[in-house]
């Protein structure tokens, strides 16, 4: 009877045990397989990308300047629980081709919209981080009605004041000709709070120093006329169809704009500083252009 009775309680406590651990991996939730393609930019140059998830409007992701779409590994995963969710890397980036001529914003745009033509997505929210941001208001352009709604991470209504004349471009851009590694380097590691995990950083800043350095200068230089000559009109041709979130790392940032979100404690990589935080405000902002899916 005692045997009995102790098998009894064996069964019931490995039932709690059971539960409780299927628990926890519901709280994370089942992982998405995700397929990884290839297509041809407009001058038949290899663009990668990795497409997981159903539902609408599909999300796509674009890395910043000298990055790599694996920077989006923590939205990626989640949201494609979802929505059908894609990222790339754009031509000179990651695992796509070099040997693009001449680097530009509207250049950039079209290797997303390669990708987003080639899968046939009919509703479309493009998120960018820094430069990513740029890129997809260009995109934008391209695809016209397809794109519901852009988020751009970081890089709109900040306090960072982008250098307008040639001269000021030149000199911006000067240390990244004479040493990429080095200015690379310097300049990521001002981008993060004095708490943020050294683990972080370091994975940002070795990816960033193995980037392309002529598509990085090119990029570089692309970014800050692109800023200044079609930034403000680009920007408000959008409307309420362009929406940003924000790092800000003393969590007393100033909200620049009705359209922006800051993530308190974080610098100019809020999505992988804090990606819980992150990508609850990113599915605000999905489901509110939702609204435009017919």
């Amino acid at each position: 009877m005692k045997g009995d009775q102790r098998g009894k309680w064996i069964g019931i406590l490995t039932a709690f045990w059971l539960v409780g651990l299927l628990g926890g991996c519901a709280d994370e939730g089942p992982t998405v397989a995700q397929a990884t393609r290839t297509t041809a930019s407009s001058e038949g140059l290899r663009i990668r990308y990795d497409v997981a998830g159903q539902g609408e409007p599909a999300i796509v992701f674009v890395h910043c300047w000298s990055c790599n779409r694996t920077f989006w590994d923590a939205q990626f995963d989640d949201l494609a629980r979802d929505y059908r969710v894609v990222r790339l890397d754009l031509v000179g980036h990651g695992e796509s081709d070099r040997g693009r001529e001449t680097h530009s914003m509207a250049a950039f745009g079209s290797d997303v919209a390669h990708v987003v033509r080639e899968l046939d997505l009919k509703h479309v929210v493009l998120v960018g981080h820094s430069m990513g941001g740029p890129v997809a208001v260009e995109a934008a352009k391209q695809l016209g009605d397809t794109v519901v709604g852009v988020v751009a991470v970081d890089v709109f209504h900040t306090a960072f004041e982008y250098p307008r004349s040639d001269a000021e471009i030149d000199a911006f851009v000067a240390p990244f000709e004479r040493n990429f590694v080095e200015a690379t380097t310097a300049m990521v590691n001002q981008m993060f709070p004095p708490d943020t995990d050294p683990v972080l950083i370091q994975r940002v800043v070795t990816a960033m120093q193995q980037a392309d350095q002529r598509t990085g200068v090119q990029a570089m230089r692309a970014i800050f006329r692109w800023s200044r000559d079609q930034g403000a009109q680009s920007i408000t041709a959008l409307g309420d169809r362009l929406q940003n979130i924000n790092g800000d790392p003393t969590g007393q940032g100033e909200v620049r704009s009705r359209t922006v979100r800051l993530i308190p404690g974080t610098g100019h990589f809020p999505h992988m500083q804090k990606p819980r935080e992150f990508n609850k405000e990113l599915r605000k902002v999905v489901a509110e252009f939702a609204q435009y899916v017919n």
